[in-house]
């Protein structure tokens, strides 16, 4: 699997102080990634609370098709776009290569990625 490395704030507030990023998230316009950033720690935290039964991967394609999360684990591979708003989830250059559909996490399901089950 070619994946590439992506930088995650484990604590965001120290992150917000730095940049003195306080406004509420209507006005942030970082408000994607921020919720991506949040999402993604705490998946990785829960992984390393259950004794970090995934390897957890950003996967991008030479072509720079992107996913945002994907699990491997015994089970095998599960991979997730991560998006505070309602856009349409894509995935296919992922599904063509690895044979897995990629699946959307949002505000209503913020917590859909079982660790345990992959």
């Amino acid at each position: 699997m070619c994946h590439t490395a992506q930088a995650i704030d484990l604590h965001i507030g120290i992150r917000n102080a730095l940049l003195n990023a306080f406004a509420a998230d209507e006005f942030r316009p970082d408000i994607g990634a921020v919720w991506k950033n949040w999402v993604v720690a705490e998946i990785a935290k829960r992984n390393l609370l259950l004794g970090s039964p995934c390897e957890l991967f950003f996967w991008r394609s030479r072509t720079q098709a992107e996913v945002d999360l994907v699990m491997k684990a015994e089970g095998g591979l599960r991979a997730f776009e991560i998006k505070r708003s309602s856009r349409r989830t894509g995935g296919a250059s992922f599904r063509s290569a690895y044979g897995v559909n990629v699946e959307g996490i949002g505000p209503d399901n913020p917590f859909v990625a079982d660790l345990r089950n992959p």
